[in-house]
């Protein structure tokens, strides 16, 4: 899960995976229940993180397109270059 999930985001995105630094904060009572993993927290995770992707990778296409550099239906991604 420490792995999967961060790679699912990266591949919406086309970021290599050698490219990528995982940050992990530390599990804190503080914020409620926490676990870092088990069996059911990949399938459980998949669809919310692939909405996420799919999220960050329009945000970063309309930035492109709003920067100037090009029209949003002709925006692509590339090796996590957005253009």
């Amino acid at each position: 899960m420490k792995t999967t999930l961060p790679m699912l985001i990266a591949e919406d995105l086309d970021v290599p995976w050698e490219k990528v630094t995982v940050i992990r904060g530390d599990l804190n009572s503080a914020y409620g229940g926490q676990s870092a993993g088990g069996s059911n927290g990949t399938p459980s995770a998949y669809m919310p993180m692939r909405q996420l992707g799919a999220r960050a990778r329009a945000v970063l296409i309309q930035a492109a397109a709003q920067s100037g550099r090009c029209r949003r239906k002709n925006a692509r991604r590339k090796a996590a270059r957005f253009s």
